[in-house]
């Protein structure tokens, strides 16, 4: 997604709580020119792929593309995104990749940071006019129900309410996965079969 909205010459701010920013690039590289991250990472590609990988890092690099290793507290998240947005003039797509990885200052309880962090994210797309995706753990009872019953966020029930999209995946034993649209306040729920492509960091719809 990240990729597909900068090629589009879209605004995009994506913060990893827990992977580094050099691995972040290696997998929007790699799910850009089809080729395994790891590989991207590591070195080992083809001159020919190398000609090709800089020519992409080159278009990131005149892009409104940043991405945050440094931010795990939620109001320096939040200021990240407002810097963005003040910089820019606006901002398409912010990425929190994951939730559960943030910290709140003077609250300790895992249940309340991640409430507050639902309800601050909320208002940051309504003031940013940004799309908020925000990556998740699921509760280990939903883990174990494989896509059955009612969704339930790891410590952070407040996202389901306060997302207009939700989303779960559920991965199957063949390669395979379902995207389970649970919420959809502008639009159909449903499901959407989809096959991980592992080399390249994406999933690929099923038709």
């Amino acid at each position: 997604m990240s990729t597909e909205v900068v090629l589009q010459g879209g605004v995009v701010l994506y913060i990893s709580l827990e992977m580094s920013r050099t691995w972040i690039l290696a997998r929007l590289l790699g799910a850009n020119q089809q080729l395994n991250p790891t590989d991207i990472y590591l070195g080992r590609i083809t001159p020919e792929q190398k000609l090709s990988i800089k020519g992409v890092i080159a278009l990131f690099a005149d892009s409104p593309l940043c991405i945050r290793d440094d931010v795990s507290e939620l109001s320096d998240i939040v200021k990240a995104v407002q810097v963005v947005h003040s910089r820019e003039g606006r901002l398409d797509l912010v990425v929190l990749d994951f939730i559960q990885n943030a910290t709140v200052r003077g609250v300790n309880l895992q249940n309340e940071r991640m409430a507050l962090a639902a309800a601050r994210l909320q208002r940051l797309a309504v003031e940013t006019g940004a799309c908020v995706v925000v990556l998740s753990q699921f509760s280990n009872d939903q883990v174990r129900e494989k896509g059955k019953g009612i969704m339930s966020f790891r410590y952070a029930s407040e996202l389901g309410h306060a997302a207009d999209v939700a989303v779960e995946l559920v991965p199957g034993t063949d390669g395979t996965a379902s995207l389970l649209v649970r919420k959809n306040r502008a639009g159909r729920t449903g499901q959407i079969n989809v096959r991980w492509a592992g080399n390249y960091s994406r999933f690929e719809e099923i038709r």
